[in-house]
């Protein structure tokens, strides 16, 4: 009788599905140290329309030099893959529209990133944030905290990594909720393999600037790379209380439900995803596929494999779904799900 694999979640043993247990979430499983990255996305119109014809896309380094560029398909689809760790700004332009920006972070946190970008008309240009964004203002920081941060912003630039935690590490002792330091500081120390030190830089940021939804996303992920599913949880259910339509912090808490073996818990989290965006990430069916493979759930799985090839019929995965979805076909599993 076909069998998946139901002992780990998302680490492969002996089963037919093994390339595709083995391969989902890879690059989840721990945090990641001198790997690359992909930046998927599509470009739309005020009215959820695909990007008109000769939209582009632009892609530039912390400097502001330009790493690609890159015209949109006709979904207002873009792919830029190969990238290693740093800051981006990604640029999407068409005649009569105002360009859309977004900035990917991605020093320490490595994982292939969707982002949907949207041209608008009027007399304002857009650059495009997420709900929580916000921080302390600069007046309500001292000005000797200010002036550490600044210093070890300048290290930082330069490739010093030591003096810049040092002056980070100045910055937040001046101030204790000082964010940005606190989020610098905790990318620094992420980078040296200082886990202790970043963890206790995000907490710091979640207590004293709560509205600040990038800390409770990084927290969880360093949680779950950790295996520390049920702190993340916790973490994650006080973060959706803030921002309930946001669907990466619902992607966190499935990986932490499936984690603990909730895959009726997970799999309402990734539902919940489906249901938020229109348009997730392809890696997103293939995790899917995953939850209902540990729930006997053949057909289900099945759709979102497929689903994942629509979306991604090259994707890094596309071979071992194939390959599994052949492998379910030869079992004769498909369409016979447990009652």
């Amino acid at each position: 009788m076909f069998q998946a694999n139901k002992s780990r979640f998302f680490v492969p043993k002996q089963s037919l599905l093994v390339c595709l247990l083995g391969l989902v979430f890879t690059t989840r499983n721990g945090l990641a140290d001198g790997n690359t990255f992909e930046i998927s996305g599509r470009v739309q119109t005020e009215d959820g329309l695909p990007a008109p014809s000769g939209t582009v896309v632009r892609l530039e380094n912390q400097q502001g030099a330009l790493v690609a560029e890159r015209p949109v398909d006709t979904d207002g689809g873009f792919v830029f893959d190969s990238l290693a760790k740093g800051t981006y700004r990604l640029t999407a332009s068409a005649k009569g529209y105002n360009p859309a920006e977004k900035e990917i972070d991605q020093r320490f946190w490595i994982s292939d990133v969707f982002v949907r970008l949207t041209l608008t008309q009027g007399q304002f240009r857009v650059r495009e944030t997420k709900p929580g964004m916000v921080l302390q203002a600069d007046n309500i920081i001292p000005k000797t905290a200010r002036k550490a941060f600044e210093k070890g912003k300048k290290a930082y630039k330069s490739g010093d990594l030591p003096r810049a935690e040092e002056y980070y590490e100045e910055a937040v002792k001046e101030h204790a909720c000082y964010p940005d330091a606190q989020v610098e500081l905790s990318i620094v120390a992420g980078m040296r393999h200082e886990y202790e030190k970043t963890e206790s830089a995000l907490r710091t940021i979640v207590r004293c600037s709560p509205e600040y939804l990038p800390a409770y996303f990084r927290l969880a992920y360093l949680l779950n790379a950790e295996k520390r599913y049920n702190e993340s949880v916790d973490l994650l259910n006080q973060a959706l209380g803030r921002a309930p339509e946001s669907w990466e912090l619902h992607h966190e808490l499935a990986v932490a439900q499936a984690g603990l073996g909730n895959y009726a818990n997970a799999e309402k989290e990734y539902r919940e995803i489906l249901s938020l965006t229109k348009d997730p990430p392809p890696r997103i069916h293939a995790e899917l596929a995953n939850v209902f493979l540990e729930q006997d759930k053949y057909s289900d799985a099945y759709q979102e494999m497929e689903a994942y090839l629509k979306a991604a019929p090259k994707g890094d995965l596309a071979p071992a779904v194939r390959k599994s979805i052949e492998e379910m076909k030869s079992a004769g599993v498909i369409g016979k799900d447990p009652q």
